[in-house]
């Protein structure tokens, strides 16, 4: 069974996440399907269960499906990754994450302000729940 993976990634740092997720699963993440992305994820909120935006990266080593959504009120981007069915290739997802959650100074990514609710709330990451009513891209 696939996995899913949770987490955050500076806004910043979203098109070279996926550049390298992409480049794991095997799948040539162009300007093409960075131009999709931006657009989708410009009417995104991780808060709304129906506000995500979700990207296939279907390479020759794996299906991945990117669900995406803006954390209104803070620079970060709300990630969701499935398909991780290996375990190397789920370690690097979780590696990328890591890595990419942080500012360019290194420091881990600031705590929402008080009343916010954190990625996983309502259908976000770690919620348990699948995004609904998401739109796909192609690619």
């Amino acid at each position: 069974m696939a996995e899913s993976l949770d987490g955050w990634v500076m806004a910043d740092n979203l098109r070279p996440f996926l550049e390298l997720l992409s480049r794991y699963a095997e799948y040539a993440f162009d300007d093409t399907d960075w131009d999709t992305v931006a657009l989708g994820l410009e009417h995104t909120d991780d808060d709304d269960p129906g506000g995500w935006y979700a990207y296939p990266l279907a390479g020759a080593r794996a299906r991945l499906d990117v669900d995406v959504a803006v954390a209104v009120g803070a620079d970060v981007v709300s990630v969701r990754v499935t398909g991780l069915v290996e375990r190397e290739l789920r370690l690097r997802a979780a590696t990328l994450l890591d890595a990419y959650g942080r500012s360019r100074r290194g420091a881990p990514v600031p705590p929402r302000p008080a009343g916010v609710s954190p990625a996983g709330a309502r259908g976000g990451p770690g919620s348990g729940r699948s995004p609904a009513s998401r739109s796909t891209g192609s690619g």
